[in-house]
């Protein structure tokens, strides 16, 4: 069976370009359906996605937050990975409680 992957990133960026590579280790990522998805920077509630398993490429700030709280409330059986990729631009304290909302982190700086 071939898992299926939601990427959520904040803006059509470079990102899209980066988010399958620190995941493509993993045979079992590598052979996966990846669909990417923006969530917009004044999204304040996630929805309920029918995935296996939700990437979340949001950075970890004080704005994107409750976004954040809302993607582990709307998806509580689901397993979510968060790839951090400016792990020095946000409050120690913020980063250690929103990294409790994921399964897995990847520091990919």
């Amino acid at each position: 069976m071939t898992l299926s992957i939601c990427h959520l990133v904040e803006t059509q960026s470079d990102l899209l370009k980066r988010p399958e590579r620190h995941l493509v280790n993993s045979a079992e990522f590598a052979v996966a359906n990846h669909e990417i998805r923006s969530v917009g920077g004044r999204t304040f509630r996630a929805q309920s996605f029918d995935v296996d398993v939700i990437v979340s490429h949001i950075p970890i700030r004080w704005k994107t937050f409750p976004f954040l709280v809302s993607l582990r409330a709307a998806n509580p059986n689901s397993k979510i990975i968060h790839v951090d990729l400016a792990a020095n631009k946000s409050s120690k304290p913020l980063r250690q409680t929103a990294f409790a909302l994921f399964d897995q982190v990847i520091l990919a700086n």
